[in-house]
Formats: structure tokens, sequence, C-alpha cells
């Protein structure tokens, strides 16, 4: 997974064997190379920059300081498969898209406080969460699952504020 820094400044890239690399634009140079373990399926960057969180296929979360990487906080889930992982926009939350598409366990998308990483809310899902967006409304969560249900939910409650399927012929 690869994702820019609010500022476009730095580029994080969370890599199959673990690691964590954060990469200074425009030159590239190698900021941070740290960790080894379990796949790093997701990177995400605090809105203010001064957090990244990422998740892993073991289940693991964790929340590092943007400044020398060092870890802030760090979460076993009771989850396989973190898929994806995304801060809310005030940065209070941290939302995390479950489930392994070979078993379809654990499916949920998991509302974390930021600070504690304690359970704040749970919505289960029917599948597999593959993508989760913050939509333009700071209330609302896009989540995509492995079956082609894109689901639009409200951050606040998990409503189900509206769901559709992805149309077959735009599926490869």
């Amino acid at each position: 997974t690869v994702v820019f820094s609010p500022d476009s400044q730095r580029l994080a890239i969370g890599t199959t064997d673990g690691r964590l690399l954060i990469l200074r634009s425009p030159d590239w140079t190698v900021e941070f190379n740290v960790g080894r373990g379990s796949a790093i399926r997701s990177v995400d960057w605090s809105p203010n920059g001064d957090r990244i969180a990422l998740c892993t296929e073991a289940g693991d979360l964790k929340l590092l300081s943007s400044d020398d990487a060092s870890a802030i906080s760090l979460r076993r889930l009771p989850m396989t498969c973190l898929n994806c992982v995304r801060f809310s926009a005030d940065a209070n939350h941290i939302i995390v898209g479950c489930g392994d598409w070979k078993t379809e366990l654990d499916s949920a998308l998991l509302i974390l406080d930021t600070e504690s990483l304690s359970l704040a809310n749970i919505w289960n899902s029917e599948a597999p969460i593959a993508f989760v967006r913050l939509g333009d409304q700071s209330d609302e969560i896009t989540v995509c699952d492995w079956s082609g249900r894109v689901n639009l939910l409200s951050l606040t409650d998990l409503r189900l504020l509206n769901s559709q399927w992805i149309p077959k012929d735009l599926v490869p």
C-alpha cells in the first residue's frame, strides 16, 4: 500500500514483508525503513500528518509517530486480515475494514478511538471489506466489499444510508 502525506511531501509504503518505508519527495530519499513481520495491508496519515496508522494481515493495528516512526500504540485485534485503515477527518477515530476473502470470516468495519485504540463501534458486513473512504461529508463512510457491494454509512451511528451493487459489466 502507498499513500502520500497530507502535505504531499512524504510517501508511506507498507510492504508484504511488514516494513514501513517513509520517503521524502521530491528526491525520494528514504527517511525511515522500519519493521518486519506480517504483511502491511494498509497505511494512512492522520489529517495533520503527525501520525501514521497501519494494519496487517495478522490483525495488528499500529499507530506511529511520523517524526521518528516510533510506536505510539499497538493493538492486536481479534480479527483476521485487517484490509484497510483510515483516520476520521477529525483524527479522533481510526476506521478499519476487516475480513478474510478466502473464508469470509470476521467481515466487519471497526471504529476505534485513536488515543486508546479501544473499540467505539462495529458494523458487520456480509462480505470482507476491501476498501474504505471518507465521503465529502465528514459523517459519511463509503465501504466496498469483496462481493461487489458499495455501502454508504453514517460515521456517527453506522446507520446504512445507501447500498448498491457494482454492475457486473464494470467488473473485469
